[in-house]
């Protein structure tokens, strides 16, 4: 799709955001949208599936409450993006700068955030199901209250990332960066902690069960305590 009639589009979604009896919301389906330009772009309440904006520019782009399925986001500048409340279904960010982002509240199914930027993101209250951000770098990011089951946080760097009152439900945290977490009121378990790194800034009043101590995170080796522990000996 060229960039005038991605334009146009958007400007017929906002005449129908502000006046239903105007324009048209945006459905794009199975659009090539890479190194698209969309800054600052207004995608809230619309409707994406097929879309492909690898590389595309999408910083301080509005999702907010959008539907998005089978949409491939490899490698874009995300930067400050805006997700609130949005519909994640079959969603790739691997790669993508995501520094700063939005995802307060979203819902998202089967999707990935591997080796993605995504410092200071706000996640409070996202619901992840079977999300994978193996790698992901979630430096000092806004967890409280998410939910992720089941999931990997494997080789993720989590320094000073907040994950009071989360539940983290069969999630991979094998070598991942633990530096200066903070873990209040927070309910883990199945977790797989081979090789974890750094010592917590807070571990308090957790619920903490099924550790998993394997290398392969293949719950050979599932014991009931024991992860305060393996924090002392591995650093």
């Amino acid at each position: 799709m060229k960039q005038e009639q991605l334009d146009k589009l958007l400007s017929e979604h906002k005449s129908w955001f502000d006046d239903k009896s105007k324009g048209a919301r945006l459905k794009l389906i199975g659009v090539d949208l890479r190194e698209a330009n969309l800054v600052g772009g207004g995608l809230y309440d619309a409707y994406l599936e097929d879309v492909d904006f690898t590389g595309a520019n999408l910083r301080g782009a509005l999702f907010l409450r959008a539907e998005l399925k089978n949409i491939r986001f490899c490698g874009a500048d995300m930067t400050a993006v805006d997700f609130t409340n949005a519909t994640l279904r079959d969603v790739d960010f691997s790669g993508a700068n995501l520094t700063e982002g939005q995802l307060a509240s979203i819902r998202a199914y089967d999707c990935k955030f591997n080796v993605a930027r995504m410092n200071k993101a706000f996640l409070v209250k996202a619901n992840l199901d079977a999300v994978s951000m193996k790698g992901a770098s979630l430096r000092e990011a806004e967890c409280r209250r998410l939910y992720l089951s089941p999931g990997s946080l494997q080789q993720a760097d989590l320094y000073k990332a907040d994950f009071s009152y989360a539940l983290l439900d069969n999630v991979d945290l094998r070598e991942a960066n633990l530096a200066e977490t903070i873990f209040f009121h927070t309910r883990m378990g199945p977790i797989h902690i081979h090789g974890i790194k750094g010592i917590p800034a807070q571990i308090g009043h957790c619920g903490i069960e099924n550790i998993d101590f394997s290398e392969a995170g293949d719950g050979s080796d599932i014991r009931s305590e024991g992860f305060f522990d393996h924090l002392r000996v591995n650093n």
